[in-house]
């Protein structure tokens, strides 16, 4: 796991109470986002906080809070960029107007193959570290080869096999052919629709 160094961070000090789903916290040297909290008053003592955590390495977590407990909530900031190229280690992007170069550590991104020459990212930073690399939730690919039609699969719902120019085998439908550029979803890579575009 990857340690953030709280001075680099822009951090501010609030109540456990004030966690909040999708909020960022600072923890045990660790960066966390919140996927999810319980409150809960038992009969004796203080009440307490359940969160479910995620850490910026993709690690879940549970944590219990006391309610008094003060922890740091991260404030992040946003900074677009262009994928260049990348090398075993790093990943190297320019700021949309050029002034900029970056490169992260790999590990930065889950889904590497959806990196393509001019595809535009987004750096989540915090003070003066960078957290996270974020593709978009779709990006527009070319098709590099189709399954053969499957007859006895019904017309609503017929998809055939294609494999995209990154590699990627999914579903897509029987109209789609070789060469054709189409728009998948990142999250959970599927097919989104023949891209429109150039």
């Amino acid at each position: 796991m990857r340690n953030l160094i709280k001075d680099r961070l822009d951090i501010r000090e609030i109540s456990a109470n004030d966690i909040r789903k999708d909020m960022c916290i600072f923890e045990n040297g660790q960066g966390y986002k919140v996927l999810g909290t319980d409150w809960t008053k038992p009969g004796k003592g203080g009440a307490f906080i359940n969160t479910e955590l995620k850490s910026f390495d993709n690690e879940k977590k549970y944590i219990r809070f006391k309610s008094t407990q003060k922890v740091f909530k991260i404030n992040l900031r946003e900074e677009k960029c262009v994928y260049l190229y990348r090398d075993m280690e790093n990943i190297y992007c320019n700021s949309l107007d050029g002034l900029e170069y970056f490169d992260l550590p790999l590990n930065f991104i889950d889904k590497i193959y959806y990196l393509v020459e001019n595809l535009h990212l987004t750096i989540i930073v915090s003070g003066e570290t960078q957290i996270r690399l974020d593709l978009p939730k779709h990006v527009a690919l070319k098709v590099k080869s189709v399954g053969a039609f499957q007859k006895k699969q019904t017309i609503t719902n017929s998809l055939k096999t294609a494999i995209l120019e990154n590699d990627l085998e999914i579903g897509v439908p029987q109209f789609i052919n070789t060469n054709d550029r189409i728009l998948v979803r990142t999250e959970d890579d599927t097919y989104i629709e023949r891209y429109k575009g150039e």
